[in-house]
């Protein structure tokens, strides 16, 4: 587990040269493979958490909770120079992510790549809160506009999605996307307008309960699911 709160002048979490993180990625080794939990809370200076030329290794990480990291831009780091193209070209697999709860980075425009996102199959529970900047959870990335042919995004475990007072988030993914969500059990939108005006467009010709309960901006069983069965 690592565990970091309060460090305003932290600006690197790995103390690690990035040369000898690239070296050991170059022969396979297992960095940060054996990590399950990593909470980081109120750390201003941090740009990343994550090391992008070890990220692919974060295999068996369970929990990650990020809180108060204003100058957060990015979960995981851009590739440094000199990076083959292999392995730049990677992306963060975090096959074993149960739960991921953010709140409070300012400068967080969105959470996951694509790619990233489809690798969240036992992901059961999202909480992000307090993201002003934050316009959509998954992003297509440049380098994955040319390889993406699949457009539906499937997290096929998450049971809870809540986002609250976000007052930019207008969608779940990046647009020519859409998320099948089939075993959400909670769904909670409060002070996020954007997103419930696209909620509200996305539902089209359903019930009149439904849309009545977008109002209320909290759904729960079969009514979360069903948001989620058109295009938001």
């Amino acid at each position: 587990m690592i565990g970091l709160d309060r460090l305003p002048m932290l600006f690197e979490i790995w103390g690690v040269p990035k040369q000898l993180l690239l070296n050991a990625t170059l022969q396979n080794k297992q960095c940060f493979n054996n990590l399950t939990d990593v909470a980081i809370k109120y750390c201003d200076s941090l740009k990343y958490v994550f090391p992008s030329v070890a990220a692919q290794n974060l295999c068996q990480l369970d929990n990650l909770q990020i809180v108060g990291c204003h100058r957060l831009t990015r979960i995981t780091g851009e590739a440094p120079e000199g990076m083959p193209a292999n392995v730049q070209n990677g992306h963060v697999l975090f096959a074993n992510l149960r739960a991921v709860h953010i709140g409070s980075c300012r400068n967080l425009r969105n959470l996951f790549s694509v790619t990233t996102a489809r690798s969240l199959g036992k992901l059961e529970e999202l909480k992000v809160n307090d993201m002003p900047n934050l316009v959509e959870l998954i992003s297509n990335e440049e380098s994955e506009r040319r390889e993406e042919n699949d457009k539906i995004i499937v997290l096929p475990e998450l049971k809870v999605l809540r986002i609250t007072n976000s007052g930019n988030m207008e969608r779940l993914c990046t647009e020519a996307f859409c998320m099948d969500l089939p075993s959400l059990e909670e769904f909670v939108l409060l002070e996020c307008p954007k997103m419930a005006d696209t909620v509200k467009r996305g539902l089209g010709s359903a019930s009149n309960l439904l849309k009545a309960q977008i109002e209320e901006q909290s759904f729960f069983g079969t009514m979360a699911r069903e948001v989620f069965s058109r295009k938001v």
